[in-house]
């Protein structure tokens, strides 16, 4: 080989001296190689010399190996080693310009396209299977496909010149056959794919942009695509029709007359020659044409072989479109030609997919992230098919994979997982290692083909780590694009460098990140989408008079709108003209239904006043991030997806943020429009669905003429023309009765749907059929429309339905019929008669009979026995906790405090008071932390022992079942949680110890209340934010339901929410703060939670490092006070002995030590308090003037300071300090107003504040206005996942008990917001409104403002003035006084001289906000800051008396371990019992536990007793009526007697002395002591946990066998009015009252409130 060949080529001349040595050794080396050529391709490779700089050797080399043995080797291995030879060349023989450098790097390129010979030599000849049809189970070989693809021929009748490289366009159905044609025909022609399912306008432009001599298509698709038109003939174009021929190939129909020498087998292509030509959406908005050389594609191919690791074991599962490059390169070629095989779908279907699956088929696929998603939506339904998977890959198309979902995957599949990088000009870029576990997340991978750079905007290389453009050259990279029959390269940079047009960086081991696109397209899913093409869609219907977007678009703008599954989809702006209504989606969607493929219709739109413009150029990039859009989801309301936004002026900043707001349904506007086209014989009501949000009117009559159905389309019409689209009402119904109205002049929905439902059901077809039903079914559950609505003719897509939401349907029917459909045939049959029709077909094929499904959950019947709660041995059983449990664990922290102290004592013998003093705090740190760890692990134990696994059912209460379940309920309390509290992975951690399955990545908050273990099953990436999740529910008749609940997976769950027993949440649910699983209508889909989720945390190091530090400084600092006074404890050192625990107690309990530990509680009771809220104020301070809090803002993923200022204050936990404080000053009064103004709030005068809460989350970001009246355990959130934003309370408004308010909210002058409201963000409560409860994420109006008789502003661009929301009734009809209403109503005959007035409920909340007094002042704030009432008001001072006294009362009244520790040294000095020995331990223990119990029960006797006297001397029986803070002394001898009521409270570990009774017939006797009338066999607080007792029992009437769980019976008004109306609750002998209940005709509420008016 040396002395023949190697100067075949001057070679040499490209090398250095110092290069010719290495050469002519490594040519030397291998002289053996001339007689006995190594077939080793890898090992004549590695022999190759490779140095540290580019240099032309390593080339040589190689051109020298090729020009002696290439017939050797296989083409896929020399192109390999070529791939990584060219990446060696120097610079100047990569770029484009000509020069000897680029010769040589030509000529090396002919060498290496010498070993493709032709295509054919490609394929393998085993009989294993190459190509799979799945849908007919065809299968073609290796053998079959190599022999078709040789013989291959096509009767072209063009001239001979041509054919061999004819362009043939291959217009076949996705699937086998379009597979099959693009391997012969890209062997023998250029081929190229076109997709069909745009229509036949589409088809046609694509065709004449690529310019074929021939269509190969299905003879039933020709009619279809316009194939049989003029233009066809018109362009030369022939047409080969495909028939399918058994033998798993195809032939092509000769055509007629065709000529002797018209048939040409074309000779196999060559390296140059183009294989596929492949379109590609542009900026420009026509569609590129990418020419793809055999050289090229081949390249692609041996790459993707390469990095996957693709062998002859490998089966792909392909479900990617043929004419994506990333279907034919990585799922059609790859395969096939690394001999293995590739299963050929028709189309993506989940369904097949798992059907594959569970054959055993397949060991790879590549797909697009909403695939992904998709597939492991049906994973619930699939568990068998999981288990028979095989994969071991899986690979990424399209955008980026997200983090979250790549962890998905590799969970379910438990295979590697790699995210790829490619396009249609380079195919493919980059994929990570074979060994990748997702420990790079983000990344892309690194280069696996193409030489890859970073540049900036000069062309200039950037560093690692930098942004900028991603820029790719050599390897599978095109040479350009194909313009008039010529590739042109001007596309490619001087140096040969393609801009991909993405953005990103590249790190310093190489791996690429993506950051954004550059260009303008859109990636809806990975299929470019031009934003042109759109638009000039909208533009050609605007200007169209058949149109129904007709003079209703002066100007558009497509863009990129996020979603959640496909990452991005088409969006547009749309400037209307002023004169015409403004077109919505419905109107887009039906006018471009036959302009565009269904992929690129508009799903979201945004009305502007003219388009966004900077230097005469549209801005279209980063245009949905501007505008403040979030991911569009699945679910999402179809009003949601309409937007008004104000244009930014010209030349603004891309940084600048537009501003925009939802669009809203008027319904006034929209009834006042429907009545102008009907006589004052009719009324109107208008209704916003909870569906889609769109609005649909009812017609009914006031007198005996009926509606006709000619006036539905008259007032449809009138509508249409006079409103704008999204007002449109999706549906108008005509009734043949009056409107139905209810006792408070609302319109009675159930009523209206009831008769509605009748009237449908009389006209509807009553011959459905029972597939029919269940389709219907299945349709109303995936899309959420009422199944009356659905009629045989209703199309699944006309009902929202996308291909998203038809992979459920599909799943759905396969698990509720057991039917298969594949989801092209779906398209194809989309009405519910088509469906059933489909169904009924292929379950008639069976030869067996599809099996009865029967509901595994089985409705728990009563068990009908009933206990009594006053049997003895069970009032016996339930003092336990206060007798046993909390005397055990308190005896055991004594006991470990004891014997640590006389241990350390024993080795540290240091008689120094420093000692001494560290000895004690040390052994009180041991205790307290083997108590922390001890006490949880044995309530675990205990809860095992006792009952076991916990199991759903019915059981009565006070029976043997719900016995064992109270007992460990008490248990558990008493033990807590320990050391597992913490942190959120020990949390996780001790529930699963107690039976609950919980997912991985699951967050449950400090605060949440979990229960009942072993019936959670918690999903993946779930979050537990401070709600109520218990199985555990009251039932009819006093019996307890434990129910299963199942949360799936990224769930989330809001502040205060509840899951009740029995519930099912389904995957990605968000439910609202003070929500319930009931309420799954107003639930969000929100991806594993955007706005409920908290800032990004700061790193575990800073967290170890700063907050903790900071913590515990803090914590020393506080402690200093308490820390003082132990010192006296130790100021003298104990007597020496040899029995060191009889020491330490006797020393312990000597009075000087006893005084000292009292004086050390006076310290922790009240100024310790102090002193931490002193240094949390301090540290405040300090962060605000490092950096100052920015008012409202986004979250910035990369900003680390705003979060580590966030979490070091919540860890430092501001208001609890702030709340111990206050407490010693009256929680009511100025002294909380002052500690929040010291925290950074603005406060203003005469604000009264609850006893318990509320919690502010920045109090920087919160002003509250004078007057303000806040009610308990209220939440101010001012931070969220989307950003910051702050809360503005004005003067005289009222914040209710349980009121949760969101970032951004406002509350207007008097606004009331009631009890468990909850605003969404940056909500308006206008002035004088009225506000409650929870729907669709934001509070309920019952009022609305007063108004004058001007004409409201213009809302549809003013964020201060958002149109009008809700239900309204227009018609005239008299309403009666009681049924006021607060809807509007109109007079049909004069609507021109028609004034709005809103006339209100008389119920008593309402009717005060109506007040015409513009005053703030309250009755509290004239008492006491004005001193203006009849009696003595008590000042500041003796407030702070007689609270700080009531609380060192306390906290030395249950000081029980000193009183025990007098009692045991009294002992120990007088019997012989506690001598040394190994029991004492245990005996001192088990004394100590027997002297802890008499004194706990003593102390909660003394306790009740002390609160039942001190609530009749000061209050004596209540009595109904009103108690102004200014008339009357009630409410000032009510908050002293709420503050000695602390005695009873602040014990027990935090829980109090009612806590350990509930559900006891103890706590009847207690509340009946203080006065309530309770029947027998009462259940109160049965869940164990109350939020809050009865605050006015004397007020309460209670009947037999009541349940009550954690309900809220208040009998008063914090507001203006301090009112007391009698409260009689007599529901009957078989009642419940529940924060849990189950849907049946019981009356029951979600954490009801109780008002205090009415029974």
């Amino acid at each position: 080989m040396a002395g023949s060949r190697r100067d075949v080529l001057p070679v040499r001349s490209y090398l250095t001296e110092e290069e010719l040595v290495l050469y002519d050794s490594w040519i030397q080396f291998n002289l053996e190689l001339e007689n006995a050529p190594l077939e080793n391709f890898q090992e004549h490779l590695a022999s190759i010399p490779i140095i540290s700089y580019p240099s032309y050797l390593p080339a040589v080399c190689f051109f020298a190996l090729l020009d002696g043995f290439i017939e050797h080797w296989s083409a896929l291995d020399v192109i390999n080693g070529y791939t990584l030879i060219w990446s060696t060349l120097p610079e100047a023989a990569k770029i484009a310009q000509e020069s000897d450098a680029t010769f040589f790097a030509k000529q090396l390129e002919k060498q290496v396209a010498r070993s493709i010979k032709d295509p054919s030599s490609l394929f393998h000849h085993s009989d294993m299977p190459a190509l799979i049809d799945p849908t007919t189970r065809r299968v073609l070989s290796h053998n079959q496909l190599s022999t078709f693809i040789r013989d291959f021929k096509l009767p072209l009748q063009i001239e001979s010149s041509l054919a061999k490289r004819a362009t043939i366009v291959l217009a076949l159905p996705n699937g086998y056959v379009l597979g099959l044609a693009c391997l012969a025909v890209a062997c023998h022609y250029t081929a190229a794919p076109i997709n069909i399912s745009g229509g036949a306008r589409q088809f046609q432009t694509d065709v004449e942009l690529v310019k074929p001599q021939a269509i190969m298509v299905l003879g039933q698709d020709v009619e279809k695509l316009g194939l049989n038109t003029a233009w066809v003939t018109k362009s030369r174009i022939q047409l080969l029709v495909v028939d399918e021929t058994s033998n798993s190939t195809f032939t092509i129909q000769s055509p007629k007359n065709l000529p002797e020498n018209g048939l040409f087998n074309s000779s196999f292509i060559t390296r140059a020659d183009v294989a596929l030509i492949l379109l590609t959406s542009g900026t420009s908005g026509t569609k590129k044409v990418v020419p793809l050389t055999t050289l090229s594609l081949m390249t692609g191919i041996s790459c993707v072989i390469q990095s996957w690791g693709l062998s002859s074991q490998d089966t792909c599962i392909n479900m990617m479109p043929l004419n994506h490059v990333g279907g034919l390169v990585r799922n059609l070629f790859a395969p096939v030609l690394s001999r293995g095989s590739t299963i050929l779908c028709p189309s993506f279907d989940p369904n097949l997919f798992w059907d594959l699956l569970q054959d055993g088929h397949g060991t790879w696929y590549y797909a697009s992230p909403s695939m992904h998603t998709s597939i492991l939506a049906e994973t619930e339904f699939r568990e068998s098919s999981l288990a028979n998977s095989k994969l071991r890959l899986i690979c990424n198309a399209a955008g980026a994979l997200l983090p979250a979902l790549a962890a998905r995957l590799k969970d379910t599949f438990n295979c590697t997982v790699l995210p790829s990088y490619g396009m249609t000009e380079c195919m493919p870029i980059s994929t990570p290692p074979l060994d990748y576990n997702l420990d790079r997340p983000g990344t892309s991978g690194i280069s696996c083909g193409p030489e890859m750079t970073i540049m900036d905007d000069e062309d200039r290389p950037l560093p690692a780590d930098k942004t900028g453009r991603i820029c790719v050259r050599g390897g599978p990279t095109f040479a350009g694009y194909l313009q008039s029959s010529e590739i042109t390269s001007s596309t490619l940079s001087k140096n040969g460098w393609f801009d991909t047009g993405d953005l990103g960086y590249i790190d310093a081991d190489g791996y690429l990140y993506l950051t954004g696109r550059g260009k303008e397209v859109i990636n809806r899913g990975g299929e470019i989408i031009s934003p042109f093409e759109v638009e000039e869609a909208i533009t050609i219907a605007s200007q169209t008079p058949e149109s129904c977007l007709y003079h209703r678009v002066r100007a558009v703008l497509a863009f990129s709108a996020p979603h959640e599954v496909l990452q991005e989809v088409v969006g547009v702006v749309i400037v209307p003209y002023l004169e015409h209504p403004r077109p919505d989606l419905r109107a887009l969607q039906s006018a471009l239904k036959t302009m565009l493929h269904p992929s690129k219709v508009p799903v979201a739109i945004v009305y502007m006043d003219g388009l966004p413009v900077s230097n005469n150029k549209l801005l279209r990039i980063k245009l949905g991030e501007r505008l403040g859009l979030r991911p569009l989801q699945e679910n999402m309301k179809l009003l949601d997806k309409h937007r008004f936004a104000v244009c930014p002026p010209v030349n603004t900043s891309l940084e600048k943020k537009i501003w925009s707001t939802p669009c809203s349904i008027d319904t006034q506007l929209i009834g006042k429009k429907a009545c102008e086209k009907l006589s004052p014989d009719f009324e109107v009501y208008v209704h916003v669905k909870q569906q889609d949000g769109l609005s649909e009117v009812f017609i009914a009559p006031l007198t005996n003429v009926l509606p006709t159905p000619q006036m539905s389309g008259m007032v449809q019409k009138h509508l249409y023309e006079s409103l704008d689209g999204f007002q449109i009402p999706s549906n108008i119904f005509l009734l043949e009765t009056l409107i139905p109205i209810d006792n408070y002049g609302f319109a009675d929905e159930d009523e209206l749907r009831r008769l509605l439902k009748g009237a449908k059901a009389a006209n509807s077809d009553t011959t459905l059929s029972d597939t029919e039903r269940a389709i219907k079914e299945a349709i109303s559950n995936v899309l959420g429309v009422p199944s009356e609505n659905i009629q045989p003719d209703s199309d699944f897509f006309d009902l929202g339905g996308d291909s998203l939401s038809a992979g459920r349907l599909l799943s759905t029917l396969r698990r509720d019929l057991e039917v298969r459909i594949p989801v092209d045939q779906l398209f194809a049959a989309s009405t519910v008669a088509a469906l059933a029709a489909l169904v009924d077909s292929i379950l008639s094929e069976r030869k067996s009979a599809m099996p009865t499904f029967v509901s595994s959950q089985e409705t728990p019947e009563d068990p009908g026995t009933t206990y009594s709660s006053t049997r003895p041995a069970l009032l016996i059983i339930h003092l336990l906790p206060i007798i046993l449990f909390y005397p055990l664990k308190m005896a055991f922290q004594w006991t470990m405090l004891m014997y640590s102290l006389s241990t350390i004592s024993t080795y540290w013998k240091d008689p120094h008071i420093e000692a001494r003093f560290l000895s004690l705090i040390a052994a009180m740190a041991i205790s307290r932390l083997s108590t922390q760890i001890a006490a949880p692990i044995m309530g675990i134990v205990l809860k095992w022992v006792i009952i076991g696994r916990f199991k759903p059912g019915m059981y009565p209460m006070w029976g043997m079942y719900h016995t064992r379940w109270w007992l460990v309920d008490k248990i558990l309390l008493v033990c807590g949680k320990g050391v597992f509290r913490h942190l959120h992975s020990t949390r996780v951690l001790y529930y699963r110890a107690l039976g609950a399955k919980i997912g991985h990545g699951v967050k449950i908050e400090k605060g949440t209340t979990l229960g009942e273990y072993d019936l959670l099953d918690i999903g993946d990436n779930v979050h537990l934010d401070r709600c109520i999740c218990r199985p555990f529910a009251c039932e009819r008749n006093t019996t307890m339901l434990l129910g299963n609940i199942g949360l799936g997976r990224n769930c989330s769950v809001g502040l205060k929410a509840h899951i009740a027993a029995g519930s099912t949440i389904p995957e990605n649910t968000y439910i609202g703060p003070n929500s319930s699983s009931h309420e799954m209508d107003d639930a969000m889909q929100d991806n594993g939670g955007t706005i409920q989720r908290k800032q990004p945390q700061p790193s575990a190091l800073f967290q170890l490092f700063v907050i903790v530090p900071v913590q515990l400084v803090v914590l020393f600092v506080s402690s200093l006070p308490w820390m003082a006074a132990l010192v006296g404890i130790v100021s003298n050192q104990p007597s020496i002995t040899t029995d060191g625990v009889t020491t330490i107690i006797n020393w312990w309990a000597t009075p000087q030590r006893i005084f000292f530990h009292y004086l050390a509680q006076t310290f922790d009771a009240v100024l310790r308090p102090a002193v931490r809220f002193a240094a949390v104020v301090t540290i405040k301070r300090f962060l605000d003037a490092v950096r100052k809090t920015r008012g409202a803002s986004k979250v910035d993923p990369h900003s680390q300071a705003d979060p580590v200022k966030t979490a070091l204050m919540d860890a430092l936990q501001p208001t609890r300090s702030m709340h111990s404080v206050t407490k010693l000053f009256g929680t009511h009064y100025e002294a909380t107003s002052m500690a929040v103004r010291a925290l950074g709030g603005k406060v203003g005068k005469r604000v009264y504040w609850p006893g318990t809460g509320p919690s502010i989350q920045d109090y920087d970001m919160v002003e509250i206005g004078n007057d303000v009246v806040f009610g308990s355990r209220s939440h101010l959130i001012t931070c969220d996942g989307l950003g910051s934003a702050p809360i503005k309370i004005e003067d005289g408004a009222m914040i209710a008990d349980r009121v949760i308010l969101n970032p951004g909210t406002v509350v207007g002058r008097r606004a009331v917001l009631g009890s468990g409201a909850v605003t969404k963000r940056e909500q308006i409560c206008g002035p004088d409104t009225v506000w409650v409860g929870n729907k669709g994420g934001s509070a309920v109006c019952l009022s609305q403002p007063r108004v004058s008789d001007e004409k409201p502003p213009e809302s549809a661009f003013n964020p201060k003035f958002p149109p009008h929301v809700g239900d309204s009734l227009s018609g005239k009809r008299e309403v009666q006084p009681s049924q006021a209403s607060l809807h509007t109503f109109y007079t049909s005959t004069s609507m021109d001289d028609t004034r709005v007035s809103f006339v209100t409920s008389n119920k008593p909340n309402i009717t005060s906000s109506t007040s015409t007094s513009t005053s703030t002042s309250t009755p509290f704030g004239r008492a006491f800051y004005g001193h203006k009432a009849p009696f003595f008001v008590l000042g500041q001072f003796t407030i702070f008396v007689y609270s700080s006294t009531i609380i060192v009362f306390t906290q030395l009244f249950w000081n029980t371990g000193t009183i025990s520790s007098i009692i045991l040294s009294r002992i120990l000095n007088t019997l012989d019992v506690l001598n040394p020995g190994p029991s004492r331990p245990f005996v001192i223990y088990g004394l100590t536990a027997a002297f802890l119990s008499a004194i706990i029960a003593f102390l909660s006797i003394s306790s009740l007793l002390m609160v039942i006297t001190a609530k009749w001397i000061l209050l004596g029986r209540r009595k109904p009526g009103n108690y102004d803070w200014d008339k009357s002394s009630y409410c000032q001898r009510w908050q002293l007697f709420l503050t000695i009521e602390s005695i009873r409270r602040r014990c027990l570990g935090g829980y109090g002395v009612l806590g350990m009774i509930t559900g006891t017939h103890w706590i009847i006797l207690y509340f009946r002591a203080l006065g309530a009338n309770i029947g027998k066999d009462c259940a109160l607080f049965a869940g164990g946990r109350p939020s809050l007792v009865f605050t006015e029992p004397d007020l309460l009437d209670i009947g037999d066998r009541v349940a009550i769980d954690d309900a809220s019976l208040v009998g008063h008004i914090n507001s203006t009015l301090a009112a007391l109306p009698d409260y009689r609750v007599d529901p009957s002998p078989l009642s419940r009252w529940l924060r849990r209940p189950r849907h049946d005709h019981w009356h029951t509420l979600d954490h009801p409130l109780f008002p205090s008016f009415g029974s």
